[in-house]
């Protein structure tokens, strides 16, 4: 029996990574240069792979997964598009936004695992994921 804590962690961690994927689709239509673009959707598209393997997690546990991101995340997508109609956004500043989202869901993911009773299928998976 998955203890509530882990729940909560899983369900955390599937809508983070829902807004890392429209994140690097966003950020993929932002930037300019066609090599980039093309980094940013695969890195984007290799989250659908985390989410379904989530998703599947979750519903085992008799949890009902999130259908789209966190509130913060849809409110940081739109203040980026936001800024972007104001100011060009360069690719530099594209990639640092990445990053910065980056650090943090690899940063949840460990606060998750240091502070969730997993069981071996939960942590090794989430271990698997975190690396990425």
């Amino acid at each position: 029996m998955i203890m509530a804590t882990t729940d909560n962690s899983l369900l955390e961690l599937c809508e983070l990574l829902l807004d890392s994927r429209l994140g690097y689709a966003d950020a993929a239509y932002r930037c300019d240069d066609e090599r980039l673009k093309d980094m940013l959707r695969r890195i984007g598209g290799s989250r659908a792979g985390m989410i379904a393997d989530m998703t599947e997690r979750i519903e085992d546990a008799g949890g009902r997964p999130p259908g789209k991101g966190s509130f913060k995340g849809t409110l940081h997508r739109a203040w980026m598009a936001w800024r972007d109609l104001l100011s060009s956004t360069d690719d530099v500043n594209m990639l640092a936004e990445c990053r910065r989202g980056e650090s943090y869901l690899v940063g949840r993911y460990d606060d998750a695992v240091a502070r969730g009773s997993f069981d071996s299928e939960d942590r090794e998976m989430l271990t698997k994921q975190r690396l990425t």
